[in-house]
């Protein structure tokens, strides 16, 4: 109670710290945009990048791969914990957890040889917690975790290893098509069946359904609209200093500007926890 106490009170003094320091305020807001532009005209103009001359890149699902592994693979799963059998759990790190570890076993050897690069992609709920998200977010915060760990034990051979956490991107990919709902209306079924008869008495088949998100009218998506992940996956591949995370800002339901869940990745951590916990109720309850 003390430490959320000391931390509330923490977040609060920050506010007011812009008119104790104005000034000084004005000042390094003034350095960090004059940094932002430098920064922007140097990656696009001076920066130094790895020729893909005679090198190639491994994209899950693709055939061939030496440079480079893209590690793409992932889909999403809802469910509360109380809810969610022990096999939906299953599937879902056989995907998104254990598919990535046994692509990166694979493919370790020959890009030790090379000094090339692993770029995992995990998601901006690595970042996050939020309710009926439990399998998903279980699994990206393990890769996450993964990546950090495989950094520090490839950095001997000169591999370099690096995280891309896109945001909200559900509608360039096949999360919100209708065969995708489906098949989670079918596992919704399956925890309905598994759930004992005395849990069901505090939960009804109607509200498992509202978990999920509606599906996409237009099916395939625009394929621009995934351009901001693809060009940082460039950027991760052939940068002589690549960043070591990306987390790539996607489209907001509310303002297509602003994507929300980047928004909670970049401040959950940094108010307090009462407060970062009914901003995610409040959100899941609107959406």
């Amino acid at each position: 109670m003390m430490y959320e106490t000391y931390r509330t009170l923490f977040a609060v003094s920050l506010l007011f710290l812009p008119y104790l320091f104005f000034r000084y305020f004005l000042l390094c807001l003034f350095a960090y945009v004059i940094y932002k532009i430098v920064r922007y005209i140097y990656i696009r103009n001076y920066e130094r990048r790895v020729s893909p001359k005679g090198r190639g890149v491994f994209i899950t699902g693709c055939d061939s791969g030496l440079f480079g592994v893209i590690n793409n693979a992932g889909m999403n799963m809802y469910g509360e914990v109380e809810l969610t059998p022990l096999s939906i759990y299953e599937k879902g790190f056989n995907v998104n957890l254990y598919g990535g570890i046994r692509v990166l076993k694979k493919f370790l050897p020959q890009i030790r040889q090379s000094k090339g690069r692993i770029i995992n992609v995990t998601s901006v709920h690595g970042l996050l917690s939020r309710p009926c998200q439990s399998n998903y977010e279980t699994a990206k915060h393990d890769f996450e975790t993964l990546s950090d760990s495989l950094r520090l034990e490839m950095k001997k051979f000169g591999v370099k290893v690096i995280v891309i956490e896109p945001g909200m991107y559900g509608t360039c990919t096949s999360v919100q098509s209708k065969a995708m709902t489906q098949r989670n209306i079918n596992e919704i079924d399956e925890m309905w069946n598994d759930t004992p008869e005395h849990v069901k008495k505090d939960y009804t088949k109607e509200y498992m359904l509202s978990w999920l998100p509606k599906p996409m009218a237009e099916w395939p998506p625009p394929k621009h609209l995934a351009t901001p992940v693809v060009m940082v996956a460039e950027h991760a591949l052939c940068s002589e200093f690549p960043e070591t995370r990306y987390l790539v800002d996607g489209y907001g339901n509310r303002l297509s500007f602003i994507d929300e869940f980047a928004v909670q990745a970049r401040l959950f951590n940094k108010v307090p926890t009462w407060v970062a916990d009914l901003w995610m109720i409040h959100d899941h309850m609107k959406n």
